[in-house]
């Protein structure tokens, strides 16, 4: 009876089921994509944004596909219905992933732990984070990896449908993947934010297991009968391919798969110099990997041609990808310029680009799958089996290019000699198939993508007459400056330019995190919390170090007495620490503690309090993992973190932001602390947040104004005059009260749904200075709130003119020139005593503005 049930001939109805099962994976692809991008999302709040910490959780990722590959494919052969386990990992899968949240709670606990220790060594901490990772990651992406040989198993019936079938399984999963990559980054995490798209697709996945165990009850009774066994797993007999090439063939895909991740590490980095690290060029670089993937695997599955040699086909491919990434990395260096005004366009425009450039490599290398299934599979009976084991060995290799890539490849080979040496490998495997191939020509043939390995790299350094990143660098640089240094390590590369003018300045990749310039605002808005603190604080924290320049003010207070200074790269800090003379001395002072962290992963799991917490981080249109350290979770550690009294100060970068982010920043910030101000610091702002009331004292804050060291800083930094009293409480902007009638308009920015991860500057206004200019407060109303007595110590009328050269900002896109003119203006019109801000109204009605509210400028 069994046998008459398997070799009767399948129903219309029964012939659709495959093509149903291959749009289930597809479907399914799309959901591991959004499981990974959420997860990494989720576990980036726990250890942090740190290059290492992201690594491993992917380096875990990966290992559970692989062990999941590997056990089930070992397991397929006596398998009567594959498709009712395939159902059941499908649904197993998706209902771990709902309870994901509960298991990151208890392993955050864990973290916690040993986090909060202090001097912990980085390989406790590393091991602590795959210990974590593992075991709540494993286990899913254990049943995930199970899927695709049991799949097979169903779905390849005969060895000859195997080279064709085996590849659009893959490929459709690949191009589901890409799918969920791209509707993750450009639409699900923007609106519906982390917590609904894991948990939409974790229902997505049960309803894809309940459907294909609704198919597995209806096909189960027509799949056919298998063939007998030629022969163990790769050695058929005839004229198959030799047991040596198929030992060859599975350690060329493992090595493949660490050549493939090392790359889409080394242009997630490569191409920051070119564009903006924008959330949109991370998912662009993961949607082209996997959809290069899909589509090579698609094609190469749906080619009926047969190959006289499938290795020495194999042999050629992995030449190309060799030789396609090469070219990929150094073609963007000629059209950076073009590049940059691709920059300004939307999200979908650099998807366009990015497939442009990475397309032809990563299609090559999703072609290499279906190409080593009709290599390793001569027995039908045990395709899952053989393609689960050489897929677990690529997935052990993409495992290790991604170890490598975050902790070994760029921080001590650089990216130059990294690119060369991935590129030599993918060669060296080409060659190794060459020798061991069917009809692969003569010697001097089977070596040329050996002699490709030491030719190329030797050609293109040559042309350029430069190498990486120096050569990147330099084509960034403005006429007339020089490159001082440069780092390369886990993070980036780092460097020090000084300009034609003489300003220093240090750079991150394109981004410039620091300026060292004589009337520069850099150093000058460290001193306002320092200035308005209630007492010398005696705890500092400064968060994103950079150049050192804003925390630069704490060193110069007595009073203070501890000073702790984070920040994410080393290279950044090593090289600000010697070049920068404001931080001369710095890590010999014993106050000083240097850390090496994620800005947000430090105050979470810190035990000291702090009188004064400083943050300073690059703008997130530059760098969207900074987004964190503007969300309401991040301000509510921060308060979390102060001592009684104490202070909290950030940058609210109004220039690289749009008027709804703006406004958005501003009340995240007023819904966490009870007490908030608004200082003008020559370019942007500084946000104050306390616990308490602000009672300024101008007694207090004159004498420590008046301190030589105080005195020579502030002159030297500043055009402004912030030296002198009446200059330095122009800059007061809002107070409690105007500070949450300008951010009324904003939305709260939260870990879950952080609007600012998905800034690019396109859409900057001055729509934020707008809002805080209507709700400016009389300088006499504002003293006698918050500054009794000021009016005793300084001339009103110059503080109501200095106010208003602040608030000159607000109404030109060309804030220098317009100071210059209005100043030239007041110089006809002398402002007296009494004055209040007639002159600016005079002014602007002039210049055709309008709309002041009354009693406001």
């Amino acid at each position: 009876m069994l046998r008459s049930r398997q070799t009767r001939t399948s129903s219309p109805v029964q012939r659709s089921f495959p093509a149903l099962l291959v749009g289930i994976y597809l479907v399914s692809g799309a959901c591991s994509l959004v499981y990974e991008i959420t997860w990494i999302a989720h576990f980036s709040l726990v250890f942090g944004s740190t290059v290492h910490g992201m690594s491993v959780v992917v380096a875990v990722f990966f290992g559970g596909l692989a062990a999941g590959s590997a056990w089930f494919g070992l397991t397929t052969t006596w398998l009567r219905r594959p498709v009712r386990l395939y159902a059941c990992l499908e649904i197993a899968t998706g209902v771990w992933a709902l309870f994901f949240p509960l298991l990151l709670r208890g392993g955050e606990a864990l973290y916690a732990g040993l986090a909060a220790v202090p001097d912990s060594s980085t390989a406790a901490i590393t091991l602590a984070r795959a210990a974590i990772a593992t075991a709540i990651l494993l286990p899913p992406t254990f049943l995930m990896g199970g899927t695709l040989p049991i799949l097979l198993h169903h779905l390849v019936p005969a060895s000859a449908l195997t080279r064709r079938r085996a590849g659009l399984v893959y490929g459709a999963n690949a191009v589901g993947a890409a799918l969920g990559s791209g509707l993750s980054g450009f639409l699900l995490l923007g609106t519906l934010g982390i917590a609904r798209t894991l948990t939409a697709a974790a229902l997505v996945n049960v309803v894809l297991g309940l459907v294909a165990l609704g198919v597995d009850s209806r096909c189960a009774a027509g799949r056919p009968a298998l063939p007998p066994s030629p022969g163990p797993t790769g050695t058929p007999s005839g004229g198959a391919t030799s047991r040596a090439a198929v030992l060859v063939t599975v350690a060329a895909f493992g090595a493949s798969g660490f050549v493939a991740m090392s790359l889409e590490i080394l242009w997630l980095r490569h191409l920051t110099f070119f564009f903006r690290d924008t959330i949109y060029l991370y998912t662009g670089i993961l949607t082209m990997f996997v959809l290069g993937a899909g589509l090579g695997s698609l094609a190469a599955g749906l080619w009926r041609v047969s190959l006289p040699s499938p290795v020495r086909t194999l042999a050629w491919v992995l030449t190309g990808v060799g030789v396609s990434s090469l070219i990929a990395t150094y073609l963007p260096i000629p059209a950076a310029q073009w590049l940059a005004t691709v920059n300004e366009g939307s999200g979908l425009v650099t998807l366009a680009v990015l497939a442009l450039l990475l397309g032809l490599p990563t299609t090559l290398m999703g072609a290499t799958f279906p190409l080593v299934s009709r290599i390793v599979t001569g027995d039908a009976r045990r395709a899952g089996r053989s393609i689960g084991v050489a897929y677990a060995v690529n997935t052990v290799g993409s495992i290790l290019g991604t170890l490598a890539g975050g902790f070994v490849l760029f921080p001590v080979f650089g990216l130059q000699n990294s690119l060369y040496g991935l590129f030599a490998l993918e060669m060296l495997a080409a060659t190794a198939l060459l020798l061991v191939a069917r009809g692969a020509g003569g010697t001097l043939t089977r070596m040329i993508p050996a002699a490709c390995a030491l030719l190329f790299p030797l050609a293109v350094t040559f042309g350029l007459g430069d190498t990486l990143p120096r050569l990147l660098i330099h084509a960034q640089l403005a006429p007339g400056a020089r490159l001082v240094a440069f780092r390369e390590g886990s993070t980036g590369t780092a460097s020090v330019v000084r300009l034609a003018s003489g300003e220093l300045q240090l750079v991150d990749g394109t981004v410039v995190i620091g300026r060292q310039k004589k009337g520069g605002f850099t150093v000058v808005q460290g001193f306002v919390p320092l200035l308005v603190a209630p007492e010398p604080p005696r705890r500092v924290l400064g968060l994103a170090f950079g150049a050192g320049l804003s925390t630069y003010a704490a060193r110069l207070f007595d009073e203070v007495r501890r000073l702790d200074l984070v920040d994410l790269s080393r290279e950044n800090v090593e090289l600000a620490l010697a070049h920068f003379p404001e931080n001369r001395g710095l890590a010999d002072d014993p106050r000083v503690r240097l850390v090496i962290d994620d800005a947000y992963s430090f105050l979470k799991y810190a035990d000291t309090p702090y009188d004064l917490i400083f943050v300073e981080p690059t703008p997130p249109m530059y760098s969207f993992r900074n987004a964190a350290l503007y969300s309401r979770e991040f301000y509510a550690l921060a308060r979390g973190r102060l001592a009684e009294g104490g202070l909290f100060a950030q940058i609210l970068p109004l220039a690289n932001l749009s008027s709804g982010e703006g406004a958005s920043v501003m009340r995240t910030f007023a819904a966490v602390f009870d007490n908030c101000l608004l200082w003008w610091n020559h370019t942007d702002a500084v946000m104050l947040g306390s616990p308490r009331p602000f009672q300024l004292s101008p007694a207090m804050i004159e004498r420590r104004l008046i301190r030589p060291a105080v005195q020579r800083a502030l002159q030297d930094y500043s055009t402004v005059g912030f030296h002198r009293l009446e200059d330095f409480f122009a800059g007061l902007l809002l107070d409690d009260a105007g500070f949450r009638q300008a951010a009324a308009g904003g939305r709260l920015y939260t870990d879950d749904r952080l609007g600012l991860k998905f800034s690019t500057g396109r859409n900057r206004s001055a729509g934020t200075i707008d809002a805080i200019r209507d709700h400016l407060v009389p300088m006499a109303v504002l003293a006698d709130r918050l500054a009794p007595g000021l009016f005793s110590r300084v001339d009103p009328g110059v503080l109501v003119r200095r106010r208003a050269r602040r608030m000159a900002l607000s109404y030109s896109p060309y804030p220098e020139r317009f100071i210059a003119e209005f100043s030239s203006y007041m110089e006809r019109y002398p402002v007296s005593r009494a004055a209040d801000l007639r002159l600016l109204r005079r002014y602007l009605a002039e210049k055709g503005f309008s709309g002041q509210a009354p009693g406001r400028p």
